[in-house]
């Protein structure tokens, strides 16, 4: 065998007739001659080898998940979700351990039940929580009680929630791509109906107020591809 690169995760075979030849792990630069193993002794070297060794220890330290931005507690609440366990008995919940704090210390718990199991949550995600807080600081949201906000500085209009109910690519291809979304003439007048009122607010709610900032929006740039 010439110069050639064998890995030491997989090994090379070579057919030859009823037997297997297993070439070993490196570096030829001549020839080399490896003995004869059936096919049944190499499957069962392969399968020992799998089992048995030990994979290398990471020597890196674990990745902080606490992502830079303010946690807090009271109305206006951000948690980050350090742990997410999965429990079945006597019915599914999911347990989220939650915190407020930067440094992760002062933990508190989330229990979802009913349809929040389903809720993909995982360790680092932001979470907003609304319900009762029993002692000892733990949530429980169901379908009774109390609702979580996932990425609560995501912000996700109804309609593009409504798009991916059959099909979840719909939204995001929206989102990049308008041209996938088929306008109205209702959607239309509600935008610019809420373009001026937008405006409004700042400018004043006068007639002729209305009526200038009725004409931006109807003689402007901004919705002529649209009409």
């Amino acid at each position: 065998m010439g110069g050639r690169w064998v890995t030491d995760s997989v090994p090379c075979i070579a057919d030859s007739g009823n037997h297997l030849s297993c070439v070993n792990s490196v570096m030829d630069t001549g020839s080399h001659e490896c003995p004869e193993i059936s096919e049944d002794d190499l499957l069962e070297m392969m399968m020992e080898r799998s089992f048995t060794e030990e994979k290398p220890k990471d020597s890196r330290p674990p990745k902080k998940i606490i992502p830079r931005t303010k946690l807090c507690r009271g109305l206006y609440n951000r948690y980050c979700v350090l742990d997410v366990k999965e429990v079945y008995a006597p019915r599914e919940e999911k347990h989220l351990t939650i915190t407020a704090q930067p440094e992760g210390e002062d933990t508190e718990l989330c229990i979802l039940k009913d349809d929040w199991v389903g809720l993909q949550v995982k360790p680092g995600d932001l979470i907003h929580l609304e319900g009762n807080v029993k002692p000892p600081n733990t949530w429980t949201i169901d379908k009774d009680s109390g609702y979580m906000i996932l990425f609560p500085d995501l912000l996700i209009s109804g309609t593009s929630i409504a798009n991916g109910i059959r099909c979840l690519r719909r939204s995001v291809l929206s989102e990049k791509f308008k041209v996938c979304d088929k306008g109205s003439r209702q959607m239309l007048i509600g935008t610019m109906l809420h373009d001026v009122f937008q405006k409004a607010t700042s400018c004043g709610f006068d007639g002729d107020i209305l009526q200038n900032l009725a004409n931006q929006s109807v003689y402007g740039p901004k919705y002529l591809k649209e009409m």
